[in-house]
This record gives C-alpha cells, structure tokens and sequence, in this order.
C-alpha cells in the first residue's frame, strides 16, 4: 500500500518540456521523504510505457520519466489516474533488456493543460543491475 497522502506537501517545482517556462506545483509529505528508495533520474535514452491495467490494452498515457527507483517510478501522464488506480509498466532503453510489472498509483497532481504527475509504487522491485542500467547514479 502506498504510504503518504498528496495534501500534506512541501515545495517542488516541475518544469516540463514543451509548455516553456510554466512550472507545476509538486509537493511530498510534509513529514519529510519517506520514499523506501532513493529516486535518481533516468538516463536520456530510457523510454517508459504506462497502460491502465483497467482499459487492458489501453493507449500508452506515458509523457515524461521523472525519476526511478528500485521501488518505484515518478511519470507525467497525459491521462488522469486515481489514487490506487493499478498500471502496468515498460520500462525500456535502446540495447536494454526491458524491465515490466505492474504498479500502484500512490498520488496524482495536475501538472498543468492535460497532464499530471504521478507517483507510482512498483508491484516488484527492480534489480540493482537493472536499475545501474536504466538511471544515472550520482
């Protein structure tokens, strides 16, 4: 289950491609980050796919990867989800093995236009050796 609740926020600012410089207010607990694992940015050749498991073969909602983790990812979706909405992932880069399972959404935020932010809590952790491939490491 998805710890947290979106109302209780502080301060962090999105900025998204393609809209200049409009920012989206983005906020985690107030009672400071309480995410299972670091999040690091993904690598610039790393693509994700996100389908509601509800619609079953939906359309791809998947805008932007924002940050990964071996716990779970954060996405801007051009469709809205629900809290506890179930998603199935692909997360994949070019000369990568792709890395697929399923997600819980754990909070949404209107990102401005027709998208919004997501968090989502991975069914299954990725691997280490996965996750060196697919993110940047500080």
């Amino acid at each position: 289950m998805c710890k947290g609740d979106p109302k209780k926020i502080t301060q962090l600012w999105l900025q998204h491609p393609g809209r200049g410089n409009s920012k989206a207010k983005i906020t985690t607990s107030s009672r400071g980050d309480r995410r299972l694992s670091p999040r690091m940015k993904p690598r610039s050749v790393v693509h994700v796919k996100c389908r509601s498991v509800a619609l079953g073969l939906g359309p791809n909602v998947s805008v932007q990867v924002l940050d990964i983790s071996e716990a779970g990812l954060g996405l801007i979706v051009n469709a809205e989800l629900q809290r506890k909405d179930e998603v199935e992932i692909l997360i994949f880069s070019s000369g990568l093995t792709s890395i697929a399972g399923l997600a819980e959404v754990c909070w949404v935020v209107p990102a401005g236009g027709k998208t919004w932010c997501v968090g989502l809590r991975l069914h299954r952790t990725i691997n280490s050796r996965d996750l060196q491939a697919v993110s940047l490491h500080p």
